[in-house]
């Protein structure tokens, strides 16, 4: 009876291994889904940035594009895109991060699977041995 628990304790190692790697797949999908809406929302704040900086270029008499209006605008767009590859970049990592744990948990029930196998053969051989030994 030991061995058949040690064979069930297994598979539930197994099976807790692939449900906790798929649940950092998920939450890998789900950052990397959260950065793509911060890109977004990103650039969308730099637009309207961009847009009220020549409004107001305009609106104080500037020749809007020229001189230092357009290295404001410039240095305006760089930002913005910074902050997009900094959104960008986190969400990646937080994805791989997530994705290293999931493969680290997968890997942890199929060595504890292992070992609760392991266990069973080992019941099975001691009691062999005790039923050698009982009947001598």
């Amino acid at each position: 009876m030991q061995a058949v628990g040690k064979l069930a304790e297994g598979t539930a190692y197994l099976d807790q291994g692939k449900a906790n790697r798929r649940i950092a797949e998920r939450n890998a999908l789900y950052a990397q889904r959260d950065a793509t809406a911060e890109e977004s929302r990103v650039r969308a704040e730099a637009r309207a940035a961009i847009g009220g900086q020549l409004a107001a270029q305009g609106a104080g008499g500037f020749q809007m594009g020229t001189g230092s209006a357009l290295e404001l605008l410039k240095e305006s767009q760089t930002n913005a895109m910074l902050d997009v590859l900094t959104a960008r970049r986190k969400g990646r990592t937080e994805g791989d991060a997530l994705r290293y744990q999931g493969a680290m948990a997968q890997a942890e029930g199929q060595a504890r699977a292992t070992a609760s196998y392991f266990g069973a053969a080992k019941s099975i051989t001691d009691m062999a041995k005790d039923y050698a030994g009982a009947g001598s």
